[in-house]
């Protein structure tokens, strides 16, 4: 097997096992800080697991490489899954997915900000299309509680986009351990807020099952550039955002409404758009 198509279905399975986030937060059926408690410890093992096994460096000293740039970055990874669940909680699986989707663009911007990465233009036309889009999506009436929570999902893109920047700024890094530290540092600051109350045997399977799906998605996902490009790998990412929206629509009966499908057609377009102009770009 090459090392391209290895690459390319690396990629596929971590979008592919990411997938089921959203379902399974909102079939736990619990407090949400509570659940967050549980997610972030898993993450916090599971990664710190994971990077073992692949960098061959003490574990200690790969926390301690990640240096001021990885706490930064953990801090934002922290921030932008904490207003993720909270997404899901007060706006609908399809709202959150779309408005979470447009993440790339915005680490398009602060690269050009905080980098000096030069901004093309189709990355300017990309982002225009992207806010047209996400117009629609904020602009269809879901209920009480859906501008707090695509409120929330934006604070989610924005965090996790200066992320993938400090990620870039540290590429030489092995940055798994960062993720390992974001859980840790979200588990304890939902803690005070937390509800405790015996779990059904469904919640405690949802959770289970998400603390594995995050950790093993997020591990694939940062494994594939090691074999394709990362313009690459972002051509497959818009596949989370419909097979999210798609197991809402199964398994929660939660139907998107004419506009936010309008909405997620225009930005899925413009990311796959932009993506592909930079995958040929690069190999250039």
């Amino acid at each position: 097997m090459s090392d391209h198509l290895k690459g390319l279905l690396i990629a596929l399975a971590g979008v592919l096992v990411l997938s089921p986030d959203t379902l399974l937060i909102r079939l736990a059926d619990m407090d949400q800080w509570a659940m967050l408690v549980y997610r972030g410890l898993m993450m916090a093992l599971g990664m710190a697991l994971i990077s073992a096994r692949f960098d061959p460096a003490p574990l200690t000293e790969q926390y301690l490489r990640i240096g001021r740039t990885g706490i930064l970055a953990a801090l934002c990874f922290a921030t932008s899954t904490v207003a993720f669940v909270n997404a899901i909680v007060y706006t609908t699986v399809a709202n959150t997915l779309v408005i979470v989707a447009t993440s790339p663009l915005f680490a398009a911007l602060f690269g050009r900000v905080f980098l000096g990465e030069r901004l093309k233009l189709p990355t300017f036309v990309a982002i225009l299309c992207v806010l047209l889009g996400m117009a629609f999506v904020v602009g269809q009436p879901s209920g009480e509680g859906h501008w707090l929570g695509d409120a929330c999902a934006l604070v989610s893109a924005v965090s996790i986009a200066v992320t993938f920047v400090l990620n870039r700024k540290n590429r030489d890094v092995n940055m798994i351990p960062a993720i390992s530290i974001s859980g840790l540092l979200y588990a304890l600051a939902c803690l005070p807020f937390a509800s405790w109350s015996v779990l059904p045997s469904q919640s405690i399977v949802a959770v289970g099952m998400m603390g594995i799906v995050v950790t093993v998605a997020f591990a694939l996902i940062t494994i594939a550039p090691r074999y394709i490009p990362a313009a690459e790998v972002s051509l497959v990412l818009p596949l989370e955002t419909v097979g999210g929206i798609a197991l809402a629509w199964i398994f929660l009966d939660e139907v998107p409404g004419p506009l936010t499908l309008l909405g997620a057609f225009i930005v899925l377009l413009a990311l796959m758009g932009h993506s592909y102009f930079i995958l040929r770009t690069t190999r250039r």
